[in-house]
């Protein structure tokens, strides 16, 4: 089972990578399959694939950047659109000033 729990403290990454370094040493087999399963990846054929427990926690990495690229991504899109209503709501209210 893959489970270690201590940050490296020499350790030269930022804070993000950090963080994501500590989630996916913390995370323990069971965690990363639920997380594997959760997009829709059957068990059985990523056990014909991936034959260790180190390939499953590659895959499990990729899957985690995805996951948290695609909220990036979904964030930028909610702020681009609160901020286009904050101009819209300054130029309207410019106008009747």
């Amino acid at each position: 089972m893959i489970k270690k729990s201590i940050l490296p403290k020499n350790d030269q990454r930022g804070p993000f990578e950090d963080l994501l370094s500590y989630i996916h040493r913390t995370a323990t087999l069971l965690e990363m399959w639920n997380v594997i399963e959760s997009v829709g990846i059957n068990r059985e054929v990523v056990n014909k694939i991936f034959k260790t427990d180190e390939d499953v926690l590659e895959l499990y990495q990729l899957i985690v950047k995805r996951i948290h690229h695609q909220r990036e991504q979904e964030m930028i899109r909610h702020l681009r659109t609160d901020v286009d209503k904050l101009k819209v709501n300054l130029q309207s209210n410019r106008m009747y000033v």
